[in-house]
């Protein structure tokens, strides 16, 4: 499956990765290099993996589909992840789609800034707030393109796991 993984802000790379199986060594492309990758555990929010005979062990905290943050060592990487299936998937969901899309957290957090405001227009991928969550900033993206029907956050509100942050009807 190829990737388009970018860590923090820094530029996109592409990856070719092969599903991951415990136990199996595949061959990973990253931007044309090859890698040897090897998944020993994946379990409980915790990544082991072995590339290229080094040891890795991450605890992942997803803050959106296409966003997580892995934590190693007491550093921590917010990253962004789009297969060459996320269009396929979002061009479906938005011809399927007859109500709102609801934005949730995926993380308990703080929400930092709020950018949009009930009756904006905003595009697929676009920011709609900020919500620090395990003291990282993690942007909110709009997953369609349509009206902000209702923001049902504000700047400095706690939110829990799976609450809703923004309503957005789809352009039809």
């Amino acid at each position: 499956m190829k990737y388009e993984v970018r860590v923090s802000s820094a530029a996109a790379q592409n990856l070719d990765l092969p599903s991951l199986v415990p136990g199996v060594t595949v061959e990973a492309m990253i931007d044309g290099e090859v890698f040897q990758v090897r998944l020993v555990e994946h379990a409980n929010g915790t990544i082991d993996l072995e590339v290229d005979g080094r040891r890795f062990r991450f605890d992942t905290h997803s803050v959106h589909p296409t966003q997580t943050v892995l934590l190693e060592a007491n550093r921590s990487y917010p990253i962004e992840v789009r297969s060459e299936l996320d269009e396929v998937s979002r061009q479906t969901r938005s011809a399927s789609c007859t109500g709102p899309t609801v934005l949730q957290s995926q993380l308990p957090g703080v929400v930092r800034q709020v950018f949009v405001k009930a009756g904006d227009t905003v595009e697929t991928g676009q920011s709609v707030l900020t919500l620090e969550a395990m003291k990282m900033e993690n942007e909110i993206r709009a997953e369609v393109g349509g009206r902000v029907e209702e923001v049902l956050v504000k700047a400095g509100q706690v939110v829990a796991t799976r609450e809703d942050l923004v309503r957005i009807v789809p352009r039809s």
